[in-house]
């Protein structure tokens, strides 16, 4: 639990190309080296690029913010910033309006800036409507039932009522198309003086799910600073403004743009004997949202892997294939960090027997995700010594999205975790509740022997399993 104090209490939240999270990847590539493992270094992601668009890799990070209710009644507000929202000039006072943004679509931004213009100035605009929040909220804490892993190792179903036939598809506009009309927008917004855009974060009971930044990345201009805010508190804004009452808020922001600088991976391998040549791959994201310390996504699976690995190297004994872990950067924007790694490997794919991820909390691992008919009978054998704490499950589905996808893709071996959820999806993953309190000791220590298994079984196997 140690290192998943360090990575959410000391270094969290690990934002996207922000300081902290390159504190982070500093920091642990010093733990792998200190729990044995070779080779520990820091690599570049390369660039992030799409067909007309290159992402300048700049950072982003505030220091100050505050969101008030000053009238009819004052009332401090539970809200975040999304972030690459600028500064603002101090504390700044607004009158919140309804209004929805429209899609950057050209039709569509000249009808609202016809309708408009004018109008908007001192203006905070409520981007969304109203939320309904559930009067009896859903349960915060679970685990899968015994019936539950027996249901995902079964086939996934396929749909009864399948469509007669697909719907034409509609043509997309560019990306550059996109940028620029989302450009266009910012700009009216700027010049026509709104103090901010306002958003109603999903969430409950004091909880906000984070959103990500409005249009592509690196707008020209900059939009104005746009804010998460709680249900309810939104909600009781758009009721005051839907019926005519006056309702001023103030609003203070402090942020900062930082200087490009490329994300990276931290890569460290444990060495093997007769099959070094061949690698087993672990790995689980390092980066986090700005919500809270990263605590159940991921600072819980890094900890975790680094346990399992300070675990196989105390043995002492050499394992048949090389291990290699890697934590990865920029899962958060497209999982942008493995996605990189795989594109700049590309020749050692062939040699990569196996790649296990961890991302899904800190819950207690009930079995594994293998979207690999023919290894099915493989893993359920690797998972013999560790049936008796409760992981007892293999599914041939494919999991979440995450990092395992891009090995996947690249015709890699793929193995996931299937885990207890907790409070992962109910209260924690990418939310301001994502705190180090969420993490289960009991159920990480059963994770990392789950793990080490795996993994000393990976390594151990004298055949792959029709790898590529």
């Amino acid at each position: 639990m140690d290192d998943a104090f360090m990575l959410s209490d000391v270094f969290g939240p690990r934002f996207l190309s922000s300081p902290s999270v390159f504190q982070a990847a500093d920091w642990t590539k010093k733990r792998l080296e200190e729990i044995g493992l070779s080779s520990a270094r820091l690599e570049g992601i390369g660039p992030v690029e799409e067909p007309g668009f290159r992402w300048s890799q700049r950072g982003w990070t505030y220091s100050r913010f505050s969101l008030n209710l000053l009238e009819p009644q004052y009332a401090n507000l539970t809200a975040i910033p999304v972030p690459y929202s600028p500064s603002t000039s101090g504390v700044v006072q607004g009158t919140p309006i309804r209004l929805d943004l429209p899609p950057p679509v050209t039709e569509a931004l000249s009808e609202f800036f016809a309708r408009n213009r004018g109008k908007l100035r001192g203006k905070l605009l409520l981007i969304s409507a109203a939320r309904p929040i559930p009067l009896v909220p859903k349960p915060q804490l679970s685990r899968l039932s015994d019936e539950q892993p027996k249901e995902l190792a079964m086939p996934q179903a396929s749909d009864p009522n399948p469509p007669a036939s697909p719907k034409p598809a509609r043509t997309q506009p560019s990306l550059a198309e996109v940028r620029s009309n989302f450009n266009r927008l910012f700009r009216f917004l700027k010049d026509e003086g709104v103090v901010g855009l306002i958003n109603g974060a999903p969430g409950e009971s004091g909880n906000l799910f984070v959103s990500s930044p409005l249009g592509v990345p690196d707008p020209d201009p900059v939009p104005p600073p746009m804010i998460d805010l709680i249900p309810e508190q939104y909600n009781r804004l758009v009721r005051l403004v839907e019926r005519g009452l006056p309702v001023k808020l103030d609003l203070e922001l402090k942020a900062e743009f930082l200087d490009p600088r490329e994300p990276v991976n931290v890569l460290a391998e444990l060495p093997g004997g007769s099959l070094k040549n061949e690698i087993v791959m672990v790995g689980a994201h390092l980066d986090s949202w700005h919500g809270g310390t990263g605590a159940t996504d991921n600072a819980a699976g890094v900890a975790i892997v680094l346990d399992a690995l300070r675990v196989l190297k105390s043995l002492g004994v050499t394992l048949d294939r090389t291990v290699r872990v890697a934590f990865w950067g920029m899962h958060e924007m497209g999982t942008r960090g493995s996605r990189g790694y795989v594109q700049a490997h590309a020749n050692e794919i062939p040699q990569i027997a196996y790649y296990l991820n961890a991302d899904q909390g800190g819950g207690r691992v009930r079995g594994v995700f293998v979207p690999h008919e023919n290894m099915r009978d493989a893993a359920a054998a690797w998972l013999v010594p560790v049936r008796s704490l409760g992981a007892t499950t293999v599914s041939t589905r494919m999991a979440m999205k995450s990092d395992h996808r891009n090995f996947h893709s690249a015709g890699v071996k793929v193995l996931n975790l299937m885990q207890d959820p907790l409070q992962y999806e109910t209260r924690t993953h990418h939310s301001t509740m994502d705190y180090y309190d969420y993490l289960s000791p009991e159920d990480m220590r059963q994770a990392v022997a789950v793990v080490a298994t795996l993994l000393y079984q990976a390594a151990s196997a004298s055949q792959l399993q029709d790898t590529h």
